[in-house]
Protein backbone atom coordinates (compact mmCIF):
# COMPACT_ATOMS: atom_id res chain seq x y z
CA UNK A 1 0.00 0.00 0.00
CA UNK A 2 1.51 3.33 -1.09
CA UNK A 3 0.80 6.31 1.20
CA UNK A 4 1.23 9.83 -0.17
CA UNK A 5 0.85 13.05 1.82
CA UNK A 6 0.52 16.77 1.23
CA UNK A 7 0.11 19.50 3.86
CA UNK A 8 -3.11 21.48 3.78
CA UNK A 9 -1.20 24.75 3.43
CA UNK A 10 0.65 23.40 0.41
CA UNK A 11 -2.59 22.22 -1.15
CA UNK A 12 -4.13 25.64 -0.73
CA UNK A 13 -1.02 27.42 -2.02
CA UNK A 14 -0.85 25.49 -5.32
CA UNK A 15 -4.38 26.59 -6.18
CA UNK A 16 -6.00 23.19 -6.67
CA UNK A 17 -9.11 24.29 -4.85
CA UNK A 18 -10.13 26.83 -7.48
CA UNK A 19 -8.58 25.55 -10.69
CA UNK A 20 -11.84 24.49 -12.34
CA UNK A 21 -14.41 26.62 -10.54
CA UNK A 22 -15.65 26.41 -6.99
CA UNK A 23 -17.79 23.35 -7.46
CA UNK A 24 -16.68 21.87 -10.76
CA UNK A 25 -20.24 21.11 -11.83
CA UNK A 26 -21.34 18.91 -14.68
CA UNK A 27 -19.42 15.95 -16.02
CA UNK A 28 -15.78 16.16 -14.95
CA UNK A 29 -13.50 15.85 -17.98
CA UNK A 30 -10.07 14.72 -16.78
CA UNK A 31 -7.15 15.63 -19.05
CA UNK A 32 -5.49 12.34 -18.19
CA UNK A 33 -6.95 8.91 -17.69
CA UNK A 34 -7.65 8.58 -13.94
CA UNK A 35 -6.68 4.93 -14.13
CA UNK A 36 -3.05 5.98 -14.68
CA UNK A 37 -2.81 8.48 -11.84
CA UNK A 38 -1.27 6.28 -9.15
CA UNK A 39 2.13 5.83 -10.75
CA UNK A 40 4.15 8.49 -8.91
CA UNK A 41 5.73 8.61 -5.49
CA UNK A 42 5.28 11.00 -2.60
CA UNK A 43 7.55 12.89 -0.24
CA UNK A 44 6.61 14.17 3.15
CA UNK A 45 8.14 16.86 5.38
CA UNK A 46 6.83 16.74 8.92
CA UNK A 47 5.67 20.18 9.92
CA UNK A 48 2.76 19.51 12.22
CA UNK A 49 0.24 20.85 9.72
CA UNK A 50 -2.93 19.03 8.77
CA UNK A 51 -2.27 16.67 5.91
CA UNK A 52 -4.06 15.41 2.85
CA UNK A 53 -3.37 11.70 2.57
CA UNK A 54 -3.77 9.30 -0.33
CA UNK A 55 -3.21 5.61 -0.66
CA UNK A 56 -4.33 3.28 -3.41
CA UNK A 57 -6.49 1.12 -1.13
CA UNK A 58 -8.46 3.74 0.77
CA UNK A 59 -8.32 6.88 -1.41
CA UNK A 60 -8.09 10.52 -0.32
CA UNK A 61 -8.26 11.53 3.34
CA UNK A 62 -8.94 15.26 3.64
CA UNK A 63 -8.83 17.52 6.72
CA UNK A 64 -12.13 19.18 7.57
CA UNK A 65 -10.82 22.61 6.50
CA UNK A 66 -10.10 21.24 3.02
CA UNK A 67 -13.53 19.61 2.77
CA UNK A 68 -15.12 22.96 3.62
CA UNK A 69 -12.81 24.98 1.36
CA UNK A 70 -13.50 22.80 -1.66
CA UNK A 71 -17.21 22.67 -0.88
CA UNK A 72 -17.62 18.90 -1.06
CA UNK A 73 -21.24 17.73 -1.27
CA UNK A 74 -22.41 14.12 -1.17
CA UNK A 75 -25.54 12.08 -1.75
CA UNK A 76 -26.72 8.57 -0.91
CA UNK A 77 -27.15 6.33 -3.94
CA UNK A 78 -30.66 4.97 -4.30
CA UNK A 79 -32.92 3.11 -6.69
CA UNK A 80 -35.75 5.18 -8.11
CA UNK A 81 -38.35 5.05 -10.85
CA UNK A 82 -36.74 6.29 -14.04
CA UNK A 83 -37.70 6.98 -17.62
CA UNK A 84 -35.12 8.53 -19.91
CA UNK A 85 -36.20 11.20 -22.38
CA UNK A 86 -34.12 11.98 -25.45
CA UNK A 87 -34.39 14.23 -28.47
CA UNK A 88 -32.67 12.90 -31.59
CA UNK A 89 -32.35 14.76 -34.87
CA UNK A 90 -32.83 12.69 -38.03
CA UNK A 91 -33.26 13.15 -41.76
CA UNK A 92 -36.26 12.20 -43.88
CA UNK A 93 -35.27 9.43 -46.29
CA UNK A 94 -38.74 8.40 -47.49
CA UNK A 95 -42.24 9.94 -47.52
CA UNK A 96 -45.76 8.50 -47.73
CA UNK A 97 -47.68 6.64 -46.72
CA UNK A 98 -45.27 6.43 -43.77
CA UNK A 99 -42.34 8.76 -43.25
CA UNK A 100 -38.94 7.16 -42.63
CA UNK A 101 -36.44 9.08 -40.55
CA UNK A 102 -32.79 8.05 -40.32
CA UNK A 103 -30.80 8.97 -37.21
CA UNK A 104 -27.05 8.34 -36.89
CA UNK A 105 -25.75 7.80 -33.37
CA UNK A 106 -22.53 6.46 -31.79
CA UNK A 107 -22.21 2.72 -32.42
CA UNK A 108 -21.87 1.86 -28.72
CA UNK A 109 -25.17 3.58 -27.87
CA UNK A 110 -27.32 1.94 -30.56
CA UNK A 111 -28.78 -0.93 -28.54
CA UNK A 112 -29.74 1.43 -25.72
CA UNK A 113 -32.51 2.83 -27.93
CA UNK A 114 -34.09 -0.54 -28.73
CA UNK A 115 -36.91 -0.10 -26.19
CA UNK A 116 -37.52 3.61 -26.70
CA UNK A 117 -40.86 4.75 -28.02
CA UNK A 118 -41.51 7.72 -30.31
CA UNK A 119 -44.73 9.70 -30.57
CA UNK A 120 -46.86 8.74 -33.61
CA UNK A 121 -44.37 6.15 -34.74
CA UNK A 122 -41.95 3.35 -33.94
CA UNK A 123 -38.33 2.29 -34.25
CA UNK A 124 -38.28 0.15 -37.39
CA UNK A 125 -34.72 -1.19 -37.24
CA UNK A 126 -31.19 -0.65 -35.97
CA UNK A 127 -28.51 -0.86 -38.66
CA UNK A 128 -25.05 -1.57 -37.25
CA UNK A 129 -23.44 -3.10 -40.35
CA UNK A 130 -21.03 -0.23 -41.00
CA UNK A 131 -20.69 0.82 -37.40
CA UNK A 132 -17.41 -0.91 -36.63
CA UNK A 133 -15.72 1.09 -39.39
CA UNK A 134 -17.53 4.43 -39.13
CA UNK A 135 -18.18 4.34 -35.38
CA UNK A 136 -21.84 5.13 -36.09
CA UNK A 137 -25.05 3.13 -36.26
CA UNK A 138 -28.30 4.10 -37.98
CA UNK A 139 -31.71 4.08 -36.33
CA UNK A 140 -34.60 3.97 -38.78
CA UNK A 141 -37.82 5.42 -37.40
CA UNK A 142 -41.22 5.20 -39.04
CA UNK A 143 -43.70 7.95 -38.21
CA UNK A 144 -47.12 9.01 -39.46
CA UNK A 145 -47.00 11.50 -42.32
CA UNK A 146 -48.20 15.02 -41.58
CA UNK A 147 -48.05 16.07 -45.22
CA UNK A 148 -45.45 18.77 -44.61
CA UNK A 149 -42.25 16.77 -44.64
CA UNK A 150 -40.07 16.43 -47.73
CA UNK A 151 -37.09 14.24 -48.61
CA UNK A 152 -33.95 15.58 -46.97
CA UNK A 153 -35.78 17.52 -44.26
CA UNK A 154 -34.38 17.33 -40.74
CA UNK A 155 -36.73 16.65 -37.85
CA UNK A 156 -36.44 16.27 -34.08
CA UNK A 157 -37.82 13.04 -32.62
CA UNK A 158 -38.92 12.95 -28.97
CA UNK A 159 -38.12 9.55 -27.50
CA UNK A 160 -38.92 7.99 -24.14
CA UNK A 161 -37.70 4.77 -22.55
CA UNK A 162 -39.97 2.41 -20.61
CA UNK A 163 -40.26 3.18 -16.92
CA UNK A 164 -38.07 1.06 -14.69
CA UNK A 165 -36.35 1.10 -11.33
CA UNK A 166 -32.71 2.13 -11.71
CA UNK A 167 -29.70 3.06 -9.61
CA UNK A 168 -29.31 6.79 -10.19
CA UNK A 169 -26.67 9.41 -9.46
CA UNK A 170 -26.38 13.07 -10.51
CA UNK A 171 -24.45 13.78 -13.72
CA UNK A 172 -22.19 16.05 -11.67
CA UNK A 173 -20.89 12.98 -9.80
CA UNK A 174 -19.36 11.45 -12.90
CA UNK A 175 -15.68 11.97 -13.70
CA UNK A 176 -15.03 11.12 -17.34
CA UNK A 177 -11.62 9.72 -18.26
CA UNK A 178 -10.04 8.01 -21.25
CA UNK A 179 -10.44 4.65 -19.55
CA UNK A 180 -14.08 5.11 -18.55
CA UNK A 181 -16.27 6.82 -15.97
CA UNK A 182 -15.53 7.19 -12.26
CA UNK A 183 -17.16 8.45 -9.06
CA UNK A 184 -15.73 9.31 -5.67
CA UNK A 185 -17.31 7.15 -2.96
CA UNK A 186 -17.10 8.14 0.70
CA UNK A 187 -15.70 5.19 2.67
CA UNK A 188 -15.31 6.11 6.32
CA UNK A 189 -13.20 9.28 6.27
CA UNK A 190 -11.76 8.73 2.80
CA UNK A 191 -12.92 9.53 -0.72
CA UNK A 192 -12.18 6.60 -2.99
CA UNK A 193 -12.32 6.84 -6.78
CA UNK A 194 -14.32 3.93 -8.20
CA UNK A 195 -14.85 2.97 -11.83
CA UNK A 196 -18.49 2.64 -12.86
CA UNK A 197 -20.47 1.50 -15.86
CA UNK A 198 -23.31 3.78 -16.90
CA UNK A 199 -26.27 3.41 -19.23
CA UNK A 200 -29.07 5.91 -19.83
CA UNK A 201 -29.11 9.53 -18.68
CA UNK A 202 -31.89 12.09 -18.50
CA UNK A 203 -32.81 15.27 -16.63
CA UNK A 204 -29.45 15.53 -14.89
CA UNK A 205 -29.43 11.90 -13.70
CA UNK A 206 -27.30 8.95 -14.85
CA UNK A 207 -28.17 5.27 -14.55
CA UNK A 208 -25.35 3.18 -13.04
CA UNK A 209 -25.33 -0.53 -13.87
CA UNK A 210 -22.07 -1.56 -12.22
CA UNK A 211 -19.45 -0.31 -9.75
CA UNK A 212 -21.51 1.04 -6.83
CA UNK A 213 -24.44 -0.14 -4.73
CA UNK A 214 -27.59 1.32 -3.15
CA UNK A 215 -26.67 3.06 0.09
CA UNK A 216 -23.21 4.11 -1.06
CA UNK A 217 -22.41 7.80 -0.60
CA UNK A 218 -20.99 9.54 -3.67
CA UNK A 219 -19.52 13.00 -4.10
CA UNK A 220 -21.85 15.17 -6.19
CA UNK A 221 -19.44 18.10 -6.42
CA UNK A 222 -16.61 18.97 -7.02
CA UNK A 223 -15.24 15.76 -8.56
CA UNK A 224 -12.72 17.58 -10.77
CA UNK A 225 -11.05 19.20 -7.74
CA UNK A 226 -10.78 15.86 -5.97
CA UNK A 227 -9.21 14.39 -9.08
CA UNK A 228 -6.70 17.27 -9.22
CA UNK A 229 -5.75 16.69 -5.58
CA UNK A 230 -5.24 12.99 -6.28
CA UNK A 231 -3.29 13.81 -9.43
CA UNK A 232 -1.10 16.28 -7.54
CA UNK A 233 -0.21 13.64 -4.98
CA UNK A 234 0.41 10.78 -7.41
CA UNK A 235 1.92 12.58 -10.40
CA UNK A 236 3.30 15.67 -8.69
CA UNK A 237 4.77 13.72 -5.81
CA UNK A 238 2.95 15.49 -2.97
CA UNK A 239 6.08 17.55 -2.19
CA UNK A 240 5.51 20.37 0.27
CA UNK A 241 7.79 22.86 2.00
Amino acid sequence: MKLLLLTTSALLSIGLLGGCGKHGGGHGHANEDPAHAANGGGRHHDGGASQVRFDEEHGLELPEEVVKAIGIETRKVERRAFSAKKVLTGQVVSVGPKVLINVSIPFAKAESYGDFSVKNGRLRRIDKLSGEVSGLADLMFEIDSNGNLKLGDFIDLNLESPKKTALLIPESSVLEGIGGNYVYVLKGDAYRRVKIKTDLSSDGLVEVVDGINPGDTVVTTPVVQLWLVELRLTKGGGHSH
